[in-house]
């Protein structure tokens, strides 16, 4: 077990080591019953939508424009060069992986098969799910 440092040399996290056994169950138990109490989170939300509502409108649009901003810079510095990237993940690893979610359930798994999807963009059939 390693605990004199937190990662390795590729930044991956390395500090403890992973339960076994009964402690395993137990985690896995705990984590399946376990709560996420949101609440708070849902309470800030809803006031600082009150906030925004509570604006003129066009004040209200400036602020989402401010919060888009970062993701809008981003975008227009790398646009050029990820548009074929994009347009080529879109049609098939992005359309398998939105397909695994939204038609796999997590009892009968959102794995995509990506032997049979590579096999599939060799034939030309691409969106093969498993």
């Amino acid at each position: 077990m390693i605990t004199d440092r937190m990662l390795d040399e590729y930044g991956r996290v390395i500090h403890g080591g992973f339960k076994t056994g009964a402690a395993y169950k137990e985690g896995l138990a705990a984590i399946k019953g376990g709560e996420v109490d949101l609440s708070l989170l849902d309470a800030a939300v809803e006031e600082l939508c009150a906030k925004l509502l509570e604006t003129f409108p066009e004040c209200m649009t400036k602020s989402l424009e401010e919060l888009r901003k970062p993701k809008l810079a981003a975008w227009n510095a790398n646009k050029e060069n990820s548009r074929a990237w994009l347009a080529l993940n879109m049609m098939n690893e992005a359309r398998v992986g939105f397909r695994a979610f939204n038609e796999g359930t997590k009892e009968t798994g959102r794995e995509i098969d990506f032997v049979k999807l590579r096999q599939g963009l060799a034939k030309g059939t691409p969106g093969a799910r498993n």
